[in-house]
């Protein structure tokens, strides 16, 4: 053998290495965005009078319930409404629902209740640290010659230490010394076509008058009837005439 033979046979062959193919990432196409302008969408509108009679009975309902702090499922609600406008079978009996509204008054009455007292205490409490800090520093007027009204309102004056600080007993004011005994007999003799004409001046009876609602009564049979005063109250609203009177202005 020749010596390049040999040498050639004891040297590897040549190995090929390939390149693997470059391979070129394209971004995904992006979608063309839409050039118009979504379109808000109209808000609902009550057209027909069937539509408005509809709206206000639901409204009138939901406003009833929340005002009441009812708890309730307005799906169940919704499907006992539809049961009953169909006029078909129903989920619950006559006898069955009676049971329940009845059981719901129990227990509405219970809750506004106990509300009530919660308030009660609450202005209760609240009342008494205000007239503690403000004794002697205030005092109630009755308004009324009622007796027993009086002996409340004195017993009140004395709790909240007005007697000797607010109210002075050795001062009289000469103030409100209407007499209600006669007022009555003045409706009785208006009732009973005694009196004729009325003259009114200083005073609202069809307003602050223990039976304001008897004295309108009779005002209305008079024949005549006269209002002074520098304002348009009750009394002489129902008078036939009103005439100005004089004020500080």
């Amino acid at each position: 053998m020749l010596p390049g033979s040999v040498m050639a046979q004891d040297t590897p062959p040549a190995t090929k290495t390939q390149t693997p193919p470059t391979k070129t990432l394209h971004s995904p196409a992006t979608k063309p965005r839409a050039t118009g302008t979504a379109k808000a969408q109209a808000p609902f509108t009550l057209k027909t009078q069937k539509e408005k009679i509809s709206y206000a009975i639901g409204m009138n309902i939901g406003t009833g319930m929340h005002r009441q702090s009812l708890q309730i499922d307005p799906n169940i609600l919704l499907r006992g409404l539809k049961d009953a406008l169909a006029g078909g079978k129903m989920l619950m009996t006559d006898e069955e629902v009676k049971t329940v509204m009845t059981q719901l008054q129990t227990d509405m009455r219970k809750a506004q209740q106990e509300k009530m007292e919660q308030a009660g205490a609450a202005n209760k409490k609240e009342g008494e640290v205000f007239l503690a800090a403000n004794k002697g520093k205030a005092l109630v007027v009755s308004g009324s010659n009622n007796p027993h009204v009086q002996v409340i309102v004195n017993a009140i004056n004395e709790a909240i230490g007005a007697n000797g600080t607010t109210i002075n007993w050795g001062s009289l004011v000469q103030t409100r010394q209407g007499i209600d005994s006669d007022l009555a007999t003045l409706v009785s003799d208006i009732d009973a076509g005694k009196v004729g004409t009325l003259l009114v001046y200083g005073v609202n009876p069809a307003y602050d008058y223990y039976d304001a609602e008897k004295f309108k009564a009779a005002l209305k049979k008079l024949r005549t009837s006269i209002s002074f005063n520098d304002r348009l109250d009750e009394t002489t609203e129902l008078c036939k005439y009103a005439i100005p009177a004089p004020h500080f202005l």
